[in-house]
């Protein structure tokens, strides 16, 4: 039950995180064009917390499967008073740009990440997780010779009992081949 707790909060959070960016690019659009914004809220309904600087009420709704931004005469069914500030006053080109810079920085975000990840770079090498297994063995070689045969499992290298202990080297995983026949690596 935690591991599922701990899922959908971690589910909530990039969730979170994605729509503050996405909703930040109508923001930023619509403030730097000039638009009023009255609301800039991540979640719906119910008021929750916030804020209120200048003309916008910065909030956390009950809500919290999406986000949005409200401005200033955006509804075409609200009576226009023709204030500059409003949405419909601008031209069209300034609310194409206002309405694609939410997807735009959705976009700019992945792009971020990945570039970041690449940069970093961490590698975690397979054999941490999965066994070595042999995937083919030469005839004639020094390991045939010692009945190694593809698909054993290396489990420990007979070195590194350095406590006194016995190690078995081979975990033979098909014992049924006959001594010398390859078998694919499992």
């Amino acid at each position: 039950m935690q591991e599922f707790l701990t899922a959908v909060l971690a589910v909530g959070v990039v969730l979170g995180f994605m729509i503050l960016i996405h909703e930040f690019g109508h923001y930023a659009a619509a403030k730097l064009l000039g638009v009023r914004v009255e609301v800039f809220s991540i979640g719906f309904g119910k008021r929750l917390l916030g804020f209120k600087r200048g003309d916008t009420d910065y909030r956390i709704s009950a809500i919290p499967l999406g986000g949005y931004v409200k401005m200033s005469g955006e509804n075409p069914m609200d009576e226009r008073t023709g204030d500059p500030a409003e949405f419909l006053s601008h031209p069209r080109w300034h609310r194409f740009i206002i309405a694609i810079a939410g997807p735009a920085m959705n976009i700019l975000l992945a792009i971020g990440l990945l570039a970041g990840v690449y940069m970093v770079h961490y590698e975690y090498p397979a054999y941490l997780d999965q066994p070595a297994v042999i995937g083919w063995v030469e005839q004639d070689s020094p390991a045939a010779k010692l009945g190694l045969q593809a698909g054993d499992k290396i489990i420990a290298n007979p070195g590194d009992a350095r406590d006194g202990t016995k190690v078995t080297p081979v975990d033979k995983a098909d014992s049924s081949r006959p001594s010398g026949a390859s078998a694919p690596a499992k």
